[in-house]
């Protein structure tokens, strides 16, 4: 069966035409080579198995590339959190997570007063987390928007279906033109009191360079879906608007819930795993379907409904050991731009178009006055 096209394709008409019905909840895919799973009781029996492994550097060493752009992978996706195991991934997760929890609580999350007719993502959304991560790291928002362009590519080797080897070349490509931005940033703020490389400069470049781009666009693109997503539901769901408030978690922990601007987790099997009949092989894919998992009926009671009487935990940000490090910033951020979010009710959608892929979603959103 074809799983990872048909849900880039159209994954709500994939669960409602091929998953409904499907006692196991787990298929496997011939094109990927990978196994997919789509609801809570098998994420959490397969999540925490050691037998999973979240490291790329087995698939990478198999592609048939230069040295040097098999050098340049390698190093970089070893000193992102999300692709470390063991030790390693401790080591980094703790080093991250401390960075993230002194510096969110003093950022400044005012939300800016809607007040025009606009593309919402372009006008709002975008920059508004600029300014976020820009506090985060210690840098100017012109620093931030630099970082984000040299690194978009990269991103591609996560979310895209399939990939050419030209491609992947594309991406060390990036990831060299990234380095040298980071470099020339660091150059101009290294010993300026918020900079966040300060906290880093133990570490040799080869660690210290990926990990900031890492805090960077790991978390622009999901953060901006994530704010067209909860301006999407405000305006789909006016009864909010009394709730904006009193419920203001609730309303962007459900917003979360239904659109996550990650689609998947996915892990590498490197030993035999026997699941429910089935065998789990070395070098097959596990892949995790967050959209499928978070309307789970057995965890969420009538899950396509936006429900602020929810309380079961969503997997938006990942599950277990690699549960994402900048989930309480994004979770705070939307919190409060939902009390911010009053003069959003001026205004009503104009358009939208939800754009899916196999690994990311985010939403075309454009507002009017009423």
């Amino acid at each position: 069966m074809i799983i990872g096209k048909r849900l880039g394709e159209d994954r709500f008409k994939f669960y409602k035409t091929v998953l409904a019905g499907n006692t196991d909840q787990l298929l496997f895919d011939e094109e990927f080579n990978a196994w997919f799973v789509f609801n809570v009781r098998n994420l959490h029996t397969l999540i925490r198995d050691e037998r999973l492994k979240a490291n790329t550097k087995t698939v990478i060493d198999k592609l048939p590339l230069k040295i040097e752009t098999i050098r340049t992978l390698k190093n970089f996706y070893s000193n992102w959190v999300m692709f470390t195991d063991g030790e390693s991934h401790k080591q980094l997760r703790r080093l991250v997570g401390t960075i993230i929890n002194t510096r969110y609580h003093a950022i400044n999350y005012t939300w800016p007063q809607i007040n025009k007719n606009c593309d919402f993502t372009t006008e709002y959304a975008r920059p508004y987390v600029y300014g976020i991560l820009a506090q985060l790291v210690g840098v100017s928002v012109e620093d931030i928007s630099r970082m984000v362009s040299a690194s978009e590519t990269i991103n591609s080797f996560l979310l895209r279906e399939r990939l050419t080897l030209d491609d992947i070349e594309q991406v060390a490509h990036s990831i060299e033109y990234a380095y040298q931005v980071v470099k020339e940033i660091e150059d101009k703020h290294v010993g300026e009191p918020l900079y966040i490389g300060n906290e880093l400069l133990d570490l040799p470049q080869e660690t210290r360079y990926p990990l900031i781009i890492n805090l960077v666009t790991d978390g622009f693109a999901p953060f901006v879906a994530a704010l067209d997503f909860l301006a999407f539901n405000l305006l789909t769901h006016p009864y909010l608007e009394k709730e904006l408030n009193a419920k203001a978690r609730q309303i962007s922990l459900e917003s979360l819930r239904l659109f996550p601007p990650f689609t998947t987790i996915s892990r590498t099997c490197v030993h035999e795993i026997p699941f429910k009949e089935k065998i789990i092989r070395p070098g097959q894919l596990v892949i995790f379907d967050l959209y499928s998992i978070n309307r789970d009926p057995e965890v969420f009671p009538d899950p396509e409904k936006f429900n602020l009487d929810n309380t079961a935990r969503a997997y938006s940000f990942g599950a277990a050991q690699h549960l994402c490090s900048g989930n309480p910033l994004v979770r705070k951020a939307l919190e409060q731009v939902t009390r911010q979010s009053e003069s959003l009710y001026k205004y009503k959608i104009q358009s939208s178009c939800f754009k899916n892929s196999y690994g990311f979603t985010d939403m075309n959103l454009s507002i009017e006055l009423k």
